[in-house]
């Protein structure tokens, strides 16, 4: 029997470093980052910062694609957004649950008006060491948010119970689907479940 338990988290805002190799080109970012150079050289920090997150977003939406900052096994659930301790090894016990920690970027951000949103669906496939599918489930998790700041800064966490599972080698095929755009993730991890 396979079970899920899904978990969303946004994380506080941090100041980021922006660098931007010299081919790369995108509409208004040179003048963005020209901005927060000119702002903080003039003491206007808190105006640079702001400066900083404009930068980010027009980045962020040149991305050509989704893609996983970080996508993890991990030891247990994490309480926010960058807490997490890796699983070393990917090995399990039966019945133990495996816990998964994705910060997925390059989903589409609309803006309207002052609002910002984004909208994400996952899917998850569970797959033999001979390439059968065990089992899974489709659309079985939904993030949706809107607010006054685009979210950029963002984390969903997975727990599965595979119960039943004989020892061998498996791997968990999670599918994570932008719904305001036709961009997907695909995160493939590998486990194994060993012997009492």
């Amino acid at each position: 029997m396979i079970k899920t338990k899904l978990f969303a988290c946004l994380a506080i805002p941090a100041i980021l470093s922006v660098t931007v190799p010299g081919t790369a080109r995108c509409a208004g970012l040179d003048a963005s980052l020209s901005a927060v150079g000119a702002k903080a050289a003039g003491g206007r920090t808190f105006e640079a910062f702001e400066e900083i997150k404009r930068a980010e977003l027009e980045l962020w939406r040149s991305m050509p694609g989704m893609a996983a900052r970080r996508a993890v096994l991990v030891e247990e659930e994490p309480a926010f957004f960058g807490s997490y301790t890796p699983k070393a090894g990917g090995a399990y016990r039966p019945g133990e649950p495996v816990y998964l920690y994705i910060e997925p970027v390059g989903y589409t951000i609309r803006e309207s008006g002052e609002e910002f949103s984004f909208s994400l669906k996952a899917d998850f496939t569970l797959v033999d060491g001979d390439g059968q599918i065990l089992g899974g489930q489709r659309d079985f998790g939904r993030w949706e948010m809107s607010g006054r700041r685009p979210v950029t800064e963002f984390m969903m966490f997975f727990t599965f119970d595979f119960e039943g599972l004989p020892a061998g080698s498996y791997t968990i095929e999670t599918l994570i689907m932008d719904t305001l755009s036709d961009r997907t993730l695909e995160v493939d991890l590998p486990i194994t479940i060993v012997g009492e």
